[in-house]
C-alpha cells in the first residue's frame, strides 16, 4: 500500500487577532511557504493497533500507546479514531515533519490537528470534507488553547484566504493579484492560551474600554475585506498599521515586535503589525515584491531570528 501524505499550511491573521474570539470580524490567509507534513505507512506484517510515531525534526520515535496522555499527537489521533467510530486500527508508521515554528502565531497546533485528522481519516478509508476536518480540529484547538476563535483551523483546513466571524459560515476571499508579505519571528514564545486569558481578564475588569478596542479592530477587518478584493494595497497597508496600534493599546505587543514593525515600515513596507496572539512570536509586513528582500534582510538585522517572504494568492 503506498504512503498517504497529509500536509497543512501555516497561517497568518492579517486583521482581527483577539477580536475574533469575541465575535468580531477577522481576515486570515494560509502560508504555504511553511507547512506540516504527516506520512502514513501501512505495516501489514505487524500486530493490529501498533502505530509507531516518528518525528523527523526531533529524531524521536514512540508507539502511540506509549505517548503521554497529554501529548497532542496522541490526543488528536485518539479523537479522530473515536469520531470515525473505528474499533481496531491496522498497524502503521507515521512520519511527522514541520517547517512551522511553534508558539509563534503561525498556527502550528491547528496545522498539526488538520494534517493528522485528514491523514488518519484517509488512511482508514474516509474522505472527510474540509468543513468536517475544520470542525474536528477546532475541538482540539479548544483543548490546546482554551477559548480559540476558530479562525486558525478554518483557514488551514480550507487552505484559502477567508473573512471570518465566529459561529458563522466562512467567506472565502479572492485577490486579483497575489499579496507579497514578509514574516519575521522575534524568537519569543507566544503562548496563545496565556495571552488570550490576559485579554479576557482585562475585558472583565474594563469591559467598556476593551470592547471598544475589539470593536474597532473588527471594523478595520471589515474595511480591509473591501480593500483586499480591490487590491488597494496602499490602503491595506495603512489598515495594518492601524490594527497594530490597537493591539498595542490592548497590551498584547512587546518591544521586540514593535521594533520589527517599525523596521519594516522604515524599510519600505506598505504596512506592518504583529500577527497571532502577541507578546512574542511573529510580525507581518505587506510589501511590493521588489522591496521584499531588503525588508527581510533589515528585519534579520533588527533582531528577528527568522524572516521569510511568502506570496499569498
Amino acid at each position: 500500500m503506498p504512503a498517504i501524505i497529509s500536509q497543512a499550511p501555516a497561517k497568518t491573521i492579517l486583521f482581527g487577532e483577539h477580536a475574533a474570539v469575541y465575535g468580531f470580524p477577522a481576515i486570515a490567509v494560509p502560508i504555504n511557504t511553511l507547512s506540516l507534513r504527516v506520512s502514513f505507512f501501512a505495516k501489514p506484517g505487524q500486530a493490529q493497533g501498533m502505530w509507531l510515531i516518528r518525528n523527523k525534526d526531533t529524531g524521536t520515535a514512540a508507539f502511540l500507546s506509549d505517548l503521554p496522555e497529554s501529548d497532542p499527537v496522541r490526543k488528536i489521533i485518539r479523537f479522530a479514531v473515536s469520531e470515525l467510530n473505528i474499533q481496531q486500527l491496522p498497524a502503521a508508521e507515521l512520519l511527522l515533519s514541520s517547517t512551522i515554528p511553534i508558539a509563534s502565531g503561525l498556527g502550528s497546533s491547528a496545522a498539526l490537528a488538520v494534517a493528522l485528522i485528514r491523514g488518519v481519516s484517509q488512511f482508514l478509508g474516509f474522505n472527510l470534507p474540509p468543513q468536517r476536518i475544520s470542525e474536528m480540529a477546532f475541538e482540539m484547538e479548544k483543548i490546546q488553547h482554551g477559548n480559540p476563535s476558530g479562525i486558525d483551523n478554518s483557514v488551514i483546513a480550507f487552505n484559502q484566504p477567508l473573512f471570518y466571524v465566529k459561529n458563522q459560515s466562512v467567506e472565502f476571499l479572492t485577490f486579483k493579484s497575489p499579496l507579497t508579505i514578509v514574516l519575521a519571528n522575534t524568537g519569543i514564545p507566544s503562548l496563545t492560551r496565556e495571552v488570550v486569558g490576559e485579554v479576557r481578564s482585562k475585558r472583565e475588569s474594563e469591559p467598556e474600554k476593551i470592547d471598544a478596542l475589539l470593536s474597532e479592530i473588527g471594523q478595520i477587518a471589515l474595511k480591509a475585506r473591501e480593500k483586499l478584493v480591490q487590491t488597494d494595497l496602499t490602503e491595506v497597508g495603512c489598515l495594518l498599521n492601524e490594527n497594530h496600534v490597537l493591539l498595542q493599546q490592548l497590551g498584547v505587543s512587546c518591544p521586540e515586535l514593535d521594533c520589527l514593525v517599525d523596521t519594516a515600515r522604515k524599510t519600505g513596507a506598505l504596512g506592518a503589525k504583529l500577527c497571532g496572539s502577541g507578546k512574542g512570536g511573529n510580525m507581518i509586513a505587506l510589501t511590493n515584491p521588489d522591496r521584499a528582500e531588503s525588508i527581510r534582510k533589515a528585519l534579520l538585522a533588527s533582531g528577528a531570528i527568522q524572516a521569510i517572504t511568502a506570496e499569498v494568492k
